[in-house]
């Protein structure tokens, strides 16, 4: 047995704390003015629950909810009642669009999501009934939860969030198609059939018309006409004639394999009578479920059939659109190649600017030969190969000269001899040798 509405709610976050209960089922719509943010976080709590609520009961509809005297009966809990301000979430909800009225939603040409005009409503106010609305606010703010329930009573409102969620349950048949053509198109009743398949829930001809014109209108995934849809291919989305054949000739399959589902379970139930009958030695019976038998399989055979050549039509059309794009892609290869071979000129062009590049470039080079330091006559870097053997064979000369004994004899000076004889000869250089060996002069003494 499916959940009731109030247990569904009563099993959201917002409500999972027994405290917060008294609130949430109070008439708290008197907070709007003395504690504004108790009365948007109940309102936003209230919302949340609802939608959920929706989308997830066994009801007719999951993206619709009709706002009537049932639907507070439906949420009355035998512990806390009534929820008294469920007109002011109601009210909320269609003042936020964030549930719109279904003929509107399904009408409207502009976005849900676009900002609507106020030039039209400031237009038919006047300054008195504007005072007016704002005093009887003030002093009555009950008058807005009234006149909210008489202007939304009776009425049945799409719930935008609730949308959002069949479209995330639905992803895999929503999202891009295969690259083939004929995978972008198909028809409303083959798409209600996958899109039940995905989601495993049934979607209602409301849900899916809702669905249907939200997927269009404001995320832009589909076009759609009564018999065709298409998803974008290509970045295209207005819906040709090929397009409507296609749909059709996708229609005629998707009539074809529900023959074919409705035989096959008749040839299983036949040859299941059958071998009962013969089981039994039964052979008139036995006979009568052969010809049954045989009638049926031949009927599906015939249907299959149809549904192969079907399939390799759309096999063919779909190479048909490959080599139509091919052509076009090398029509306009042809023209950017035009477009080049105008700008180069022709070949007499080419090849003069070749020559001329390659005159240039010869002159460059004469030019860095005559610059080059290494090849000026005089500066030759480069060592004689007679001048180097010459110094080989005087090293080795030297090398094989026997050294002189009176050299070796002599005693090497040391560290100290060389630095004092370094010192005496910069001291003679500057003058100050002289003067360190000018002999000391004796004074004379008189006798």
């Amino acid at each position: 047995m499916s959940d009731s509405l109030l247990e569904l709610v009563l099993r959201h976050p917002e409500f999972s704390r027994k405290s917060r209960l008294p609130s949430l089922f109070s008439d708290f719509s008197q907070l709007s003015l003395s504690n504004r943010d108790g009365y948007e976080a109940n309102v936003g709590a209230w919302l949340g629950a609802l939608g959920e609520a929706v989308f997830d009961s066994a009801g007719r509809d999951s993206v619709c909810i009709t706002l009537d005297s049932a639907l507070g009966d439906r949420l009355s809990s035998p512990r806390w009642g009534r929820p008294l301000a469920l007109a002011a979430v109601e009210g909320e909800a269609v003042a936020r669009r964030a549930w719109v009225e279904v003929t509107g939603f399904l009408e409207s040409r502009e976005s849900i999501r676009s900002v609507p005009t106020t030039t039209t409503l400031f237009s038919r106010l006047s300054l008195g009934s504007v005072v007016r609305w704002g005093v009887s606010r003030v002093y009555n703010p009950s008058a807005r939860t009234r006149t909210t329930t008489a202007a939304l009573s009776g009425r049945t409102y799409v719930i935008v969030e609730n949308l959002d969620r069949l479209v995330r349950s639905c992803a895999g048949v929503l999202r891009a198609p295969g690259g083939l053509y004929s995978d972008h198109i198909t028809t409303p009743a083959v798409l209600e059939r996958d899109l039940e398949r995905e989601s495993g829930r049934a979607l209602s001809p409301r849900d899916l018309a809702a669905l249907l014109v939200y997927l269009a209108r404001d995320e832009g995934v589909l076009a759609r006409s009564d018999t065709t849809i298409k998803f974008a291919y290509r970045g295209n989305l207005s819906i040709t004639d090929s397009d409507e054949a296609v749909a059709q000739v996708k229609a005629t399959r998707a009539s074809m394999a529900r023959t074919t589902e409705s035989l096959q379970d008749q040839e299983a139930q036949l040859e299941t009578q059958l071998k009962a009958y013969v089981a039994a030695e039964r052979r008139a019976l036995a006979l009568g479920a052969l010809k049954s038998l045989k009638r049926v399989q031949r009927q599906l055979d015939a249907a299959l059939d149809r549904d192969a050549q079907l399939a390799g039509l759309l096999a063919e059309i779909d190479r048909g659109v490959s080599q139509v794009e091919l052509l076009d892609g090398m029509a306009l290869g042809s023209q950017v190649l035009g477009q080049v071979l105008e700008k180069l000129g022709g070949v007499e062009a080419v090849e003069k600017v070749v020559d001329t590049v390659r005159e240039q470039t010869q002159q460059v080079e004469e030019v860095a030969s005559a610059m080059r330091v290494d090849d000026r006559p005089g500066l030759d870097n480069d060592d004689d190969d007679e001048e180097v053997e010459a110094e080989y064979e005087a090293l080795l000369k030297d090398l094989s000269t026997p050294p002189n004994p009176e050299k070796e004899s002599e005693p090497r000076r040391d560290v100290a001899q060389v630095d004092s004889e370094s010192a005496q000869s910069r001291r003679k250089e500057s003058g100050e040798g002289e003067r360190e060996q000018e002999p000391e002069r004796v004074p004379v003494l008189a006798s």
